[in-house]
């Protein structure tokens, strides 16, 4: 397949979702009826899904907070892992950076066995947020933490890809030390970690044989570091997010991709050649580096220790809003991956049944799960349908409603919220929802792959989220 195809393919994939049943409508009403009831039922699959998941996912979650991690792995009587934990800083303040330090020395895990690299790029303050880290935290980590400043070379972009691979490449030039029995975790800046999180990954990588073709992701993302400060519509969209990621630790388990924080073994991030710098997308080609390399048989793990994170913030309401759209637009480009991961799902060495699966799970996260609620929406609203496709269409919402309560035993726990803004959410939560569908899924993605397929520079469209002191 040419290059030039494969660039178009996911505009092209995008306007065959949203336009088919338009152009059959006009061609043969009965068809459409046929084609339309094909869309529906993809949506009350998604939706029967999202609600098992969740509530699987939730009480996976209780249950795994309930185990002593540490324990567990000290029972296997194997050395623990080092783990290098590499932060990538932008422009974020003290604060944010101490908050995720802190979480990492609380852990309930031989704080010898944990190193710590931040890459700081191109911070005028550079010297005086080095100098704030190391007063507080050296003493502790001694010669285990490393705080870099990372110049951009003239073959690097700006974000998170290059800044997470220098802050790698310098721990290992530095320190020199042996990679085979290292893993790597690099978070966000804004990242807590639950104090049993590296006990966790330590003891599921002992369990798999120190696999090298896997990597370590918790189903438990959750956005309540500052949920209960952020507008509603922001906290609505970062609550979704948290659902999804939950709900497909326990659909998707294994053909889930690399998304935000994420662990991978040391050995492996150095045999893919690290993330890619020329691109300022990190999670997603970095998965499929990892996918092309070992031919097909690179999976997830899934755990359910949590981590919280920032939602979206700003000190302007509306501005909040906008970096919002900018982000999930950032999200959006992942579509660069398209030519690459068609040829990774190609040359793929797995049998059959597992080319498939992953050839059609690609198309589902890539295009489907962001056109097709949008369209089963608009063309419910737009056509006269009959009784028996909208009685079907609203199953997939009752499963939603028989949902959200799940949602918000998860989401909402330790986020602080008050008593009026945890109904207000759980009040707005559906209609909001449907605004969502298209405000920041389906515009933003749509709004990437055509900026993608008419060869627009990625470098130029992608900004990094500035994460807000907790007192701003």
């Amino acid at each position: 397949m040419t290059e030039s195809f494969l660039k178009v393919l996911p505009l092209a994939s995008y306007l065959i979702v949203l336009l088919t049943p338009l152009i059959i409508l006009a061609i043969d009403a009965r068809a459409f009826t046929f084609i339309f009831f094909l869309y529906v039922l993809y949506g009350i699959i998604k939706s029967a899904s999202l609600l098992l998941g969740t509530i699987v996912g939730y009480y996976r979650f209780k249950y795994e907070s309930r185990i002593n991690w540490k324990q567990k792995l000290l029972s296997t009587n194997e050395s623990l892992p080092n783990q290098l934990i590499a932060i990538p800083v932008y422009k974020e303040d003290f604060s944010i950076i101490a908050r995720c330090l802190d979480s990492i020395v609380t852990q309930n895990y031989d704080t010898e066995k944990l190193f710590v690299s931040i890459s700081i790029e191109e911070n005028l303050k550079f010297n005086h947020l080095k100098e704030q880290i190391l007063c507080k935290y050296e003493s502790i980590f001694k010669n285990r933490i490393l705080v870099v400043q990372h110049i951009l070379q003239p073959d690097e972009v700006k974000g998170a890809a290059s800044n997470r691979t220098y802050a790698v490449k310098e721990f290992l030039r530095q320190t020199g030390l042996k990679v085979e029995d290292f893993l790597v975790t690099s978070p966000d800046a804004d990242t807590v970690f639950n104090q049993q999180y590296f006990s966790r990954i330590a003891y599921q990588w002992i369990i798999d044989g120190y696999s090298y073709n896997v990597f370590y992701q918790t189903g438990a993302y959750k956005f309540d570091n500052n949920l209960r400060k952020v507008p509603l519509m922001v906290r609505i969209v970062s609550i979704g997010i948290s659902l999804g990621t939950l709900s497909s630790a326990v659909t998707e388990n294994k053909y889930r991709y690399t998304f935000s924080c994420f662990t991978i073994p040391l050995r492996t991030l150095i045999d893919i050649n690290f993330w890619d710098i020329s691109i300022s997308i990190d999670d997603t080609p970095l998965y499929w580096r990892a996918f092309d390399y070992f031919k097909g048989n690179f999976e997830c793990r899934t755990f359910y220790i949590p981590i919280s994170v920032d939602a979206i913030d700003s000190k302007n309401y509306f501005d909040a809003h906008v970096k919002q759209y900018r982000q999930i637009h950032r999200w959006g480009w992942g579509v660069i991956v398209f030519p690459s991961a068609i040829r990774a799902l190609l040359k793929s060495e797995t049998n059959f049944t597992r080319k498939l699966i992953s050839t059609l799970y690609f198309f589902d996260i890539s295009v489907f799960l962001k056109a097709m609620p949008a369209s089963i929406i608009f063309y419910l609203l737009l056509i006269n349908t009959s009784n028996f496709l909208s009685t079907i269409s609203y199953i997939s919402f009752v499963f939603l409603v028989v949902g959200s309560p799940w949602v918000f035993k998860f989401s909402l726990e330790n986020s602080k919220m008050s008593l009026l803004t945890a109904l207000t959410t759980i009040l707005f939560f559906l209609p909001m929802g449907l605004v969502n569908i298209y405000l920041y899924c389906l515009i933003p993605f749509f709004h990437a792959a055509i900026e993608f397929a008419f060869g627009m520079n990625v470098v130029n469209r992608i900004n990094w989220s500035i994460k807000l002191p907790e007192d701003a």
